[in-house]
C-alpha cells in the first residue's frame, strides 16, 4: 500500500530465494534505502506520538548520504518526480539535515 505508481526493479534488492537457490519458489525483495527514505519524507506530513517516522529518515539519511535539505528533497523527487513534497514535511527538512549530520552524515 505504500509502493508508488510505477514502481519497478531498480526500487528493489533480491533478498534471497527460498528454500535455496537451486529450487527456489518464494523470492524476498526489499525496498532500498533510497526508496524507503523517499516514503518517509512523504509520511513526515503526519505527526505521531513517537514521531518514528522523523527518527527512521534520520537513520535513512545517513544511510543515503542525504545531508542537506536540498539533497533529501532530491531523494524525494528521484521517487515521486510527479509529487510536492507536503507542506509540513517541506517545513521539517531543514531541521531533519540538521538532525542527520549532528548522528554522522
Amino acid at each position: 500500500m505504500y509502493a508508488r505508481p510505477g514502481e519497478g526493479h531498480v526500487d528493489r534488492v533480491l533478498i534471497g530465494l527460498y528454500p535455496s537457490p537451486e529450487r527456489f519458489g518464494l523470492r524476498v525483495m526489499a525496498a532500498k534505502p533510497a526508496y524507503i527514505l523517499a516514503m518517509k519524507l512523504k509520511a513526515l506530513e503526519r505527526t505521531t506520538a513517537d514521531d518514528r517516522d522523523y527518527r527512521d529518515a534520520v537513520k535513512l539519511g545517513i544511510a543515503c548520504r542525504a545531508t542537506t535539505a536540498d539533497g533529501l528533497r532530491d531523494v524525494f523527487l528521484k521517487f515521486f518526480p510527479d509529487e510536492a513534497l507536503p507542506l509540513v514535511a517541506e517545513l521539517r527538512l531543514g531541521d531533519l539535515a540538521q538532525a542527520i549530520q549532528a548522528e554522522g552524515g
